[in-house]
C-alpha cells in the first residue's frame, strides 16, 4: 500500500496558539512547558477528525460542502458514482471538499469541541492540506469499486437499498478523498482520565436522577412551553460545560465494562501485557465494575476496586483496555500526558510502549512534559538507525527488534512562542533543545553548589 505524503493541520487563534503547523507521523509528540497550547491542539485536532465524518453526512451541513453533496445526491439517485482517475483532477476535488469542511468546523463546530462559546474563539480556525491520495484496498460491504478506462466506477452491491445508500456519502470520502489517518475515528485519553475512573459512576448516578425528576415534570397548562421544551435539552445543557474530548473520555470509560468480550487488532500481540509488567498487576472487569489484581502471590497479592487503587493504577486502566479490547489498526491514539502519577522508570517504560503500539499499525500522539519519555522516544530512533555492533548493544540494554522507530516514523515539536517548532532530525535523533538546556542548566548548578560545598569544607 502507497501511504502517500502526511496531512498538516494548521491552527490559528486557538487559545495560546497564534499559527502552529502539524504533520502527523506514526508517533507524534508535542512537548513544551505547562500553558503553551499543547491541550489546545490536542483538542482541536481530535474534534476535527472525530467530526468530519458528520459534516459529511448530515444533509444540513452537506449542503455546504459542494461539489461533495452533488455527487452524494447523484450517487444515491443512480446507485453508483463515477470519477476520473486522473490524479489532478481528484486531487483538486479533494483539496476544495476538504478546505470547505475545515471553514465549516472553524466557524461553527470549534467552539462546541471545548465547549465554549463564540466569542472565545472568534477568529480561530483550523485548516487540513491533504497529502497525495494513497492507494486504499478498498472493502465495503455495499460496495465495490473498479477501474473502467478512465473513470472509478463505485457500485452498489444489490441495487440502490436503503441501507446501502446510507453509507455512500462516507464511503466515497473514504476511498476517493480521504487518508488513512482520517479514516477511522480518534480516541483520546485526557489528562482528567484519573478523575473520570473514579467519579463516572457518581456522574452517572447524577444523570439518571435528573432523568427520573425530569420525566416526572410537565408543563403547567397556564406557563408557557419555552419553560421546558424538552428534559433532555436541559440534561444536554448541564453536561456541556465538559470539552468533546473530556466528554468522550466518560463515555469510553463507563463503556469499558461492555467492551470485555472484545478483543483489539492488537489483542494477539498482548500489547496490554506491556502494563501488566509495567505495575506488576492486571485489570478485570468483574460485576459491571473494574478491579485492579496484583500478579504477586501470597500475603502480597491484592485485588482493589479501581478507585481504591494508587492514581498511576487508574490512569493507566483505560490505556489497558483500549490496547486489549478496543484498538483498531490505523486508529489514532491521543494520549494527554502519558507520565502522569508515573515514576521515572516507568515513564522509560511509557516511551517503549508507545514506540511498540506505533509499531503496531496503531497511530499515537502525546502532550509531555516529560524528558524522560522524549529521550528514550530518541533513544529508540537513534536505535533504528545503522550503526556497528547495534544487535549486541541492544540486547545488553534490554531492547528489542519492536521498539526500534524508523526516523520518518515520528514527528516531534515543541510548544513555544504561541505555537509549534519542529524539531530537527541528526545523526542523533531528534534536537529537543529546550529539554537539554534545562538539564544542562540544572546539571550546572549542582556542580557549582558542589564545588562551593568543598571548598568550603576544605577550609
Amino acid at each position: 500500500m502507497n501511504n502517500g505524503s502526511r496531512p498538516k493541520f494548521r491552527f490559528q487563534n486557538l487559545g495560546p496558539v497564534k499559527d502552529a503547523e502539524l504533520e502527523l507521523g506514526d508517533l507524534t509528540i508535542i512537548a513544551g512547558r505547562n500553558n503553551t497550547g499543547k491541550t489546545y491542539i490536542a483538542y482541536a485536532l481530535y474534534g476535527f477528525l472525530k467530526q468530519w465524518p458528520i459534516h459529511i453526512a448530515q444533509d444540513p451541513i452537506n449542503a455546504k460542502i459542494s461539489p461533495l453533496n452533488q455527487l452524494v445526491k447523484e450517487a444515491r439517485e443512480a446507485g453508483m458514482f463515477k470519477l476520473p482517475t486522473d490524479q489532478e483532477a481528484l486531487q483538486q476535488r479533494r483539496t476544495e471538499i476538504i478546505k470547505r469542511i475545515a471553514q465549516y468546523y472553524s466557524e461553527y463546530a470549534l467552539r462546541g469541541v471545548f465547549s465554549a462559546d463564540s466569542e472565545a474563539f472568534e477568529g480561530a480556525s483550523v485548516a487540513v492540506q491533504l497529502g497525495d491520495r494513497p492507494d486504499i484496498d478498498f472493502a465495503h460491504p455495499w460496495m465495490s469499486l473498479n477501474q473502467e478506462g478512465d473513470e472509478w466506477i463505485l457500485s452498489l452491491k444489490g441495487g440502490n437499498s436503503p441501507e446501502s445508500s446510507d453509507g455512500i456519502d462516507l464511503a466515497l470520502c473514504y476511498t476517493i478523498f480521504m487518508v488513512p489517518e482520517m479514516y477511522l475515528k480518534p480516541l483520546i485519553l485526557t489528562s482528567e482520565r484519573f478523575g473520570i475512573s473514579l467519579f463516572h459512576r457518581e456522574l452517572d448516578l447524577a444523570r439518571n436522577e435528573m432523568v427520573r425528576a425530569l420525566q416526572q415534570m410537565a408543563p403547567d397548562a397556564g406557563k408557557k412551553k419555552s419553560r421546558l421544551r424538552s428534559p433532555y435539552a436541559l440534561i444536554e445543557k448541564a453536561s456541556s460545560r465538559y470539552a468533546r474530548p473530556i466528554h468522550d473520555n466518560i463515555n469510553y470509560t463507563r463503556d469499558i465494562p461492555d467492551l470485555a468480550d472484545q478483543k483489539s487488532d492488537l489483542y494477539e500481540q498482548k500489547r496490554h501485557d506491556d502494563i501488566k509488567r509495567m505495575m506488576n498487576a492486571y485489570y478485570r472487569v468483574e460485576n459491571g465494575g473494574v478491579r485492579f489484581v496484583s500478579t504477586a502471590r501470597g500475603e502480597r497479592r491484592f485485588n482493589l476496586p479501581l478507585y481504591r487503587a494508587s492514581s498511576s493504577a487508574r490512569g493507566l486502566s483505560d490505556l489497558y483496555f483500549y490496547m486489549r479490547h478496543a484498538a483498531k489498526e490505523g486508529q489514532l491514539l491521543m494520549v494527554d500526558e502519558p507520565e502522569a502519577h508515573l515514576d521515572t522508570a516507568n515513564q522509560v517504560e511509557m516511551a517503549r510502549m508507545l514506540a511498540r503500539l506505533a509499531r503496531s499499525g496503531v497511530k499515537v500522539l502525546v502532550t509531555t512534559h516529560s524528558d524522560f519519555i522524549v529521550k528514550e522516544i530518541n533513544n529508540l530512533i537513534m536505535l533504528g538507525m545503522p550503526f556497528e555492533d547495534k544487535e549486541r548493544v541492544a540486547k545488553k540494554y534490554g531492547y528489542e527488534e519492536g521498539e526500534c522507530l524508523d526516523p520518518d516514523q515520528v514527528r516531534a515539536y515543541i510548544a513555544e512562542n504561541n505555537g509549534l517548532t519542529r524539531c530537527d532530525m541528526n545523526d542523533y535523533g531528534l534536537a529537543y533543545p529546550n529539554f537539554d538546556e534545562n538539564i544542562r542548566e540544572i546539571n550546572r548548578r549542582s556542580r557549582v553548589f558542589a564545588e562551593h560545598i568543598w571548598a568550603n569544607g576544605k577550609k
